[in-house]
């Protein structure tokens, strides 16, 4: 049940994002006489930006709006807000060691996709020379590949536990992360059991650090690599597009190897938690 709902908020991240960079490339950022490769084009990125924030907030609203009959159910806190109280909260987290291994795997891995992603835009330019039409026939694959992955990920995980699906998705992205985020669910279980609290919110909390880590670093990565490269707003020379396809195409992925480590000692497997449930019941 985690999978399928992690892989409906997946889902829906992704199609999201998939219309924003459809509106980009077919509209904002469209081939023009001055500007052959649109997405060069800096007047087109305001309005972008100002679109996407006005369907983000919009979707934040009616999120929020649409839940707030579900705030009844929500567990109450009986214990104060303190700064005392938050340090004791983390440290019953930090010390599951399935929890390192799931934060740092995801926090190594949030920064070499953020690093691959951010560098994307310049080697489709500079590099493969494509132009924002031409970017945009990649949605037309990536937007069935959205509803592919929402389907198969239950059904594989089912056969070969999360952990395990994650190791073979690190380079999928997609359906690596419906999989990846389900992991605290278990962890919390396995920290009720260890510490008899549920930490829920604090487990939560270090999914949505690394989300941000993903767009921060990897925006400063991409930012310094352009740097060191001398890259500006004119075209590249051959050695710099190479170079820059090197960092991505090569760098890049020897840096996902350091996140399969940490999710290849993660032990909390199918059968672990089976087994945690059962003591959970039996305890209650």
């Amino acid at each position: 049940e985690r999978t399928k709902l992690f892989s409906w908020r997946e889902m829906f991240a992704w199609v999201a994002g998939i219309c924003n960079a459809f509106l980009a490339y077919n509209i904002f950022f469209r081939s023009t006489p001055e500007y052959p490769f649109g997405q060069l084009n800096p007047e087109a990125y305001f309005p972008l930006a100002l679109t996407g924030a006005i369907f983000m907030v919009l979707s934040l609203l009616y999120s929020s709006i649409t839940t707030t009959n579900k705030i009844k159910n929500l567990s109450k806190w009986t214990e104060s807000v303190t700064l005392r109280q938050i340090i004791k909260e983390l440290k019953i987290a930090i010390s599951n060691k399935s929890f390192i291994l799931f934060f740092f795997g995801s926090l190594t891995l949030s920064i070499s996709w953020g690093l691959l992603n951010s560098l994307t835009l310049y080697i489709n330019t500079d590099f493969w020379e494509l132009s924002s039409n031409q970017i945009a026939i990649f949605l037309y694959v990536y937007f069935p590949a959205a509803f592919l992955a929402f389907y198969i990920t239950p059904k594989f995980v089912a056969i070969i536990g999360k952990r395990n699906f994650v190791l073979l998705c690190v380079l999928g992205v997609i359906a690596g992360n419906m999989a990846r985020d389900a992991m605290i669910g278990d962890i919390a279980d396995e920290v009720d059991l260890q510490s008899g609290r549920r930490q829920e919110g604090v487990l939560y909390s270090a999914v949505s650090f690394v989300q941000k880590v993903n767009t921060a670093i990897g925006s400063l990565t991409g930012g310094l690599t352009l740097w060191v490269l001398n890259i500006t707003a004119e075209t590249p020379t051959y050695d710099q597009a190479y170079s820059l396809f090197f960092v991505q195409g090569v760098i890049g992925p020897i840096l996902l190897i350091i996140p399969i480590l940490f999710f290849y000692f993660y032990s909390l497997d199918k059968k672990r938690h089976s087994e945690i449930l059962r003591q959970l019941k039996e305890r209650s």
